[in-house]
């Protein structure tokens, strides 16, 4: 399935450059109109090309709908991480302007209908410490800080490693 929609779009984008380059071919000649309509029922064929490959999967209407707009579980998935990966850059980038130049941070959390569930943040500051005589709550504190000024999440969900 997946070859033949690859297929489907190179045939489509093929089509396209073909009537676009005759259409300048012929820009102000005769034959202009007949070049634009012979292009306008051949990309008309492509598109619509995979309908009967659709149609003959399903037995009836209704099945071919559900194979058509199908929920994709790899989807969800790519989107679950694509939000995580841009909440814990978005975390790390504020640690580095707190000081910490090597702290890592990580979310575990779930897609749940159309928002990112967060259960935790993890921030591992690899070693490093702020200089401070109460270095090790000022650092818990300060990575705390640099979470919630990305998301609104409680402070036990925020697990901070030193």
């Amino acid at each position: 399935m997946e070859d033949s929609f690859k297929n489907w779009i190179i045939s489509l984008v093929v089509v396209g450059i073909i009537s676009a380059t005759l259409k300048m071919l012929t820009e102000g000649g005769k034959n202009r109109k007949t070049v634009e309509k012979c292009a306008g029922i051949v990309l008309s064929l492509v598109i619509i090309a995979p309908i009967p490959a659709i149609l003959g999967k399903a037995k009836n209407w209704q099945q071919s709908l559900e194979y058509i707009y199908s929920e994709d579980v790899n989807y969800n998935a790519y989107t679950e991480n694509y939000l995580e990966k841009i909440l814990s850059d978005k975390i790390e980038e504020n640690l580095r302007e707190a000081g910490f130049d090597r702290a890592t941070a990580e979310i575990d959390g779930s897609i749940n209908q159309y928002a990112l569930d967060v259960k935790y943040v993890i921030i591992k500051l690899n070693g490093e410490v702020l200089d401070d005589e109460n270095a090790h709550i000022h650092n818990r504190e300060k990575a705390i800080e640099a979470v919630m000024k990305v998301m609104e999440i409680e402070k036990s969900r925020i697990v901070v490693y030193e």
